[in-house]
């Protein structure tokens, strides 16, 4: 709940010359578009950051980014939307009983899936719309 805090937390057990690395989703800012045509926010991000918000986040933390990536969620947004990639999750539901152990082979076809086209692809897409940003950051401290 306290984003800040948090942060510092992590910062008392780093070791003095240590880094910390995070990713934050980057929902906050942007085009109302996007808001209209997936279900961003709630519950799955606490914080609807801004990369403006998340830059004075990492001032007021007193951290000094030395590593940043930045990767669009558009592709994965667009083809779950288009192709309705949740149908992995029902199917996994529904054959669960039939299947047993082995459905869970659709959970992580599915995670390898979702993962690719959120990083790999999402990487070289263009920063529109909601993002996903991977931090490596060192304390000023």
């Amino acid at each position: 709940p306290d984003p800040l805090f948090a942060i510092q937390k992590m910062k008392d057990i780093m070791a003095k010359d240590g880094y910390i690395s995070f990713e934050v989703g980057v929902v906050g800012g942007i085009s109302t578009f996007w808001y209209k045509l997936f279900p961003l926010g709630l519950p799955q991000h606490r914080w609807l950051y801004s990369e403006k918000s998340l830059k004075k986040l990492l001032e007021q933390a007193k951290l000094n980014v030395v590593h940043k990536t930045t990767h669009s969620l558009a592709p994965y947004l667009f083809l779950k939307k288009i192709s309705g990639l949740v149908l992995i999750g029902v199917l996994k539901r529904l054959l669960n009983p039939v299947i047993g152990k082995r459905a869970a082979m659709f959970v992580d076809l599915h995670n390898n899936f979702t993962n690719f086209l959120r990083y790999s692809v999402g990487r070289y897409f263009p920063n529109l719309g909601p993002l996903t940003v991977l931090y490596i950051a060192k304390s000023e401290e």
